[in-house]
C-alpha cells in the first residue's frame, strides 16, 4: 500500500486534502475524483458508522486519494478498527 501523503512530503512537496462530513461513499468518490491527495472522514462530528466509514475509504482509495479519519474517542479498539477498515492515518480529537 502506498501512502501518497508520505511520498509527497518526503520529497519536499505539499499534500492537499479536504474533509468529508457526509456519510456518503458517493460524496467521497466525487471529492476524491477532484484530485485531492487525501480526504479525512469526520467520524467525530458526522453521523457515520463503521460500515459507512469503510465504504468511504474504499471509494477514496479507488480514485487514488489517501483516506484518513478523525476518530471519535481515544480508545485503542477504535484506532484498531478504523485502521483495519482502511485508514492510512488518524486525527485524534481533544489532544492537549
Amino acid at each position: 500500500m502506498k501512502n501518497g501523503i508520505s511520498e509527497k512530503l518526503k520529497i519536499g512537496g505539499i499534500s492537499i486534502g479536504s474533509w468529508l462530513n457526509l456519510g456518503s461513499p458517493l460524496a467521497a468518490e466525487v471529492m476524491a475524483s477532484v484530485g485531492f491527495d487525501w480526504l479525512a472522514v469526520d467520524g467525530e462530528h458526522s453521523p457515520v458508522d463503521m460500515g459507512q466509514i469503510a465504504g468511504m475509504f474504499r471509494a477514496i482509495e479507488a480514485r487514488g486519494a489517501t483516506p484518513i479519519v478523525r476518530i471519535w474517542d481515544h480508545h485503542p479498539e477504535t484506532i484498531g478498527r478504523v485502521l483495519d477498515a482502511g485508514a492510512f492515518g488518524i486525527v485524534a480529537p481533544h489532544v492537549s
